[in-house]
């Protein structure tokens, strides 16, 4: 049984604060809203709904939001960040 989630529903923040566009809330909750997908075509689906209904600025952001964890993983794995993190490690002992 899938469940259906309200993408459109408004989030309620207070007017007065300034989000970044890559930090709005309905970005937000449209990348867990694919996150969440319980299967690949699951995720296709959602995925091509946002696109037709938001547009591409706007899912483009949210695929950026998905991509995140995976760069900073390889980023963690490369030889600059491993050499960097030794040097920190040498300084602080």
């Amino acid at each position: 049984m899938t469940k259906k989630i309200n993408i459109e529903t408004e989030v309620e923040y207070d007017s007065d604060i300034k989000f970044p566009y890559h930090l709005n809330p309905n970005i937000i909750k449209m990348a867990l809203y694919i996150h969440n997908a319980e299967s690949e075509q699951e995720t296709i689906q959602r995925t091509e709904y946002g696109l037709q209904k938001f547009g591409d600025k706007f899912m483009a952001h949210c695929m950026a939001m998905l991509m995140l964890p995976y760069l900073m993983e390889q980023g963690m794995k490369s030889d600059d960040y491993k050499d960097y993190m030794e040097r920190k490690k040498k300084k602080f002992n």
